[in-house]
C-alpha cells in the first residue's frame, strides 16, 4: 500500500509536525532537525508552542480549523508565553476528512479532553471563509473565536476540609470543617486541601443545565468518594483503593440549575479525585475536576468516527485473523473481513474502532471492536469443498488456489473485496441500509463450472433457522438469504452453510443482516 503523507503545519498547535498514515497507523516525527514535542520542548529550545493543555486547542473547534485552513502569522501567546512564527495554510492540501481526523486527535491527546471535530464542522468552516486569501493573525482569530474563559463549569463552588484518620466516608453532618474556602476556579481539585494523608473534603456548588435529559457522571478517586445531585446519590467509589475504579451513574434532570455535592476521603498513600459529566446530546464527557483520571500507562484513546463515508481500519482486530480489515459504515454498522479466510468473520453495531493501540508508538496486540452486539460468523476459512461441514478445514484447502486480490472503493469509500476461490472470481461488497441493516452482495464470475461440493460458511455454531432463508446469529442479529439459483442453505450444529453450484458465467448471492 502506498504511504499517504500529510504535512501538517500546526504552528500555534505545536510547531511544524509531520503526520502520515500507513495501514491506519498515525505517527508524529521531527522535521527540520528540531523535535516538536507535544509540550513544545525540542532541540530548538522550545521555540514552538505546546499542544499539551494549550488553551488554543480548547473550546470552539473552528478556531483550530481556521488556522489549519488559512494559516496564521505574527505573535501569539500560548500558556502565558509569546511566540512569533508563521504557519502556512493547508486548506488546499488537506481534505476535510483529514482535517477532521487531525484536529480530533490533537484535541483528545496529551491530556486534552475536548470534543471531537466532525466532518460537517470542517465543511461549514471552509464554506464560511472560502473567500479568504490571507493568513490569520491572533487578533483576528480571537475576535471571532475567543479562547475559553478561565474557570470551571461549577458555579459558587465551596470546598470544606475535615482533618482526621478517616478509613471510610464519614457522616459529615456530625462534624465541623477545619477550613472552608470559596473556589473561584469552579474546578474540583484535591490539592485545595493542602494535605497528603488522613483528611476528607466536601465540595458544594451549582451546575448549569442547558437542557432536559439524562446526565451521566463518571467518578474515580483514591480513596473513596460519592456524588450527590439535589441531595440524591448518583455515583460512588466505595472504600479504600487507588484510582482506576471508575464508576458511573445516571440521573434525569430538568433545564435550569442543580445542586452538586461531592464527598471525598483520603486515608494514606496516593490521593486524587476525577469527576466528569456527559451532557445530553454531547458525544464526549466534560471534566469537572482538575485531575483527569489515573495516569494511563497504555495507549491514548483515539476514536475512529464514521460519518458520511465509510472508514477502513487495517490492523490487528480481536475476533478475526491477522489480516483482518475493519470497515465502519455510516449508520453504525460495522464488519471485519479476513483476507486470510476470504469472508466476513464478525459484525457489530455502534462505535467502530479505537485507533489508540496501533496509531501511537507502534502499539502491538489485537484491538477489540469499540461497539456492541458483536456477531461472530465463525472461524477459519469461509469457503471449502467438502461433503460434510462437520469436516470443515482449519485452513484454506491448497488445491483451491484461493487468493485475496485487494479491494476497490465506491464514492462513499465502501470497499468491494475481490478474491478467487477454485478459479471462481468473487466480488464481495456491502453497504448500509438504514441504521440497523447491512446488505451484502457476492458476485461470482466463472469461466467454467466451479469446484464440486463448494460451500460457503454463512454463520458459526449456535445459529438457528427461523425459516427456510432466515437465520438467527445470536446477540439479536439475523441474516436473510435472497432466493438464489446457485445457493442452497444447510443448517448444521457447526453453523449455517451455503451449498453452491457455480456454473459458467456470472451469478449473485444476496444477504441482508439485521440487528433487532
Amino acid at each position: 500500500m502506498a504511504v499517504a503523507r500529510l504535512i501538517v503545519f500546526l504552528g500555534v498547535f505545536g510547531g511544524l509536525v509531520s503526520a502520515w498514515a500507513f495501514d491506519g497507523r498515525v505517527e508524529y516525527e521531527k522535521l527540520c532537525g528540531a523535535c516538536h514535542a507535544p509540550n513544545g520542548q525540542g532541540a530548538a529550545g522550545g521555540q514552538f508552542p505546546p499542544l499539551a493543555g494549550s488553551e488554543w486547542v480548547q473550546g470552539d473547534a473552528e478556531r483550530m480549523i481556521q488556522v489549519i485552513l488559512h494559516g496564521m502569522e505574527g505573535p501569539v501567546t500560548v500558556k502565558g508565553r509569546e511566540y512569533n512564527l508563521a504557519m502556512p495554510p493547508q486548506g488546499a492540501a488537506l481534505k476535510d476528512e483529514q482535517i477532521s481526523a487531525i484536529a480530533t486527535y490533537v484535541r483528545k491527546a496529551w491530556g486534552n479532553a475536548e470534543t471531537a471535530v466532525s466532518l460537517s464542522d470542517v465543511q461549514k468552516a471552509r464554506e464560511r471563509t472560502k473567500g479568504r486569501s490571507t493568513m490569520w493573525t491572533q487578533e483576528e482569530l480571537l475576535q471571532r473565536w475567543p479562547l475559553p474563559e478561565k474557570g470551571g463549569a461549577i458555579g459558587h463552588l465551596v470546598a470544606s476540609l475535615y482533618k482526621g484518620k478517616f478509613l471510610s466516608l464519614p457522616d459529615f453532618s456530625t462534624m465541623d470543617p477545619d477550613a472552608v474556602e470559596e473556589e473561584a476556579s469552579g474546578v474540583i481539585d484535591v490539592k485545595q486541601a493542602g494535605e497528603k494523608d488522613y483528611f476528607a473534603m466536601v465540595w458544594e456548588g451549582e451546575l448549569t443545565l442547558k437542557k432536559d435529559g439524562a446526565y451521566v457522571f463518571f467518578l474515580d478517586s483514591d480513596d473513596g468518594s460519592r456524588v450527590l445531585i439535589n441531595g440524591e446519590e448518583v455515583v460512588a467509589v466505595k472504600g479504600q483503593g487507588p484510582m482506576g475504579r471508575e464508576a458511573k451513574g445516571r440521573i434525569k434532570l430538568k433545564k435550569g440549575t442543580a445542586k452538586l455535592r461531592v464527598e471525598y476521603f483520603e486515608a494514606k498513600g496516593g490521593e486524587g479525585i476525577s469527576l466528569k459529566w456527559k451532557v445530553p446530546g454531547e458525544e464526549y464527557p466534560e471534566f469537572l475536576s482538575e485531575t483527569k483520571g489515573p495516569r494511563k500507562t497504555g495507549p491514548p484513546s483515539i476514536p475512529i468516527v464514521v460519518q458520511e463515508e465509510a472508514r477502513i481500519y487495517r490492523n490487528f482486530i480481536k475476533g478475526t485473523s491477522a489480516r483482518g480489515i475493519g470497515v465502519g459504515y455510516p449508520g453504525g454498522v460495522n464488519l471485519a473481513f479476513s483476507a486470510d479466510n476470504l469472508g466476513i468473520d464478525m459484525m457489530w453495531m455502534g462505535k467502530f474502532m479505537d485507533g489508540g493501540l496501533h496509531w501511537s508508538n507502534r502499539g502491538k496486540g489485537f484491538q477489540a471492536p469499540a461497539g456492541s452486539r458483536v456477531a461472530g460468523l465463525g472461524t477459519g476459512p469461509a469457503w471449502a469443498s467438502v461433503e460434510n461441514p462437520g469436516k470443515w478445514p482449519k485452513v484454506m484447502q491448497p488445491w483451491l488456489k484461493s487468493k485475496f486480490k485487494g479491494y476497490n472503493l465506491d464514492k462513499k469509500k465502501r470497499p468491494a473485496f475481490k478474491y478467487v476461490i477454485g478459479g471462481v472470481r468473487v466480488k464481495d461488497s456491502s453497504k448500509e441500509s438504514g441504521s440497523k441493516e447491512l446488505v451484502r452482495t457476492l458476485c461470482l464470475m466463472a469461466d467454467k463450472e466451479g469446484p464440486k461440493k463448494l460451500m460457503m460458511r454463512l454463520a458459526g455454531p449456535g445459529a438457528k433457522a427461523l425459516g427456510s432463508h432466515l437465520f438467527d446469529l445470536g446477540n439479536g442479529v439475523q441474516v436473510e438469504l435472497a432466493k438464489s439459483a446457485i445457493a442452497e442453505p444447510l443448517v448444521t450444529p457447526q453453523g449455517v452453510f451455503l451449498k453452491l453450484q457455480v456454473k459458467k458465467g456470472e451469478e449473485r448471492i444476496g444477504l441482508r443482516y439485521r440487528w433487532n
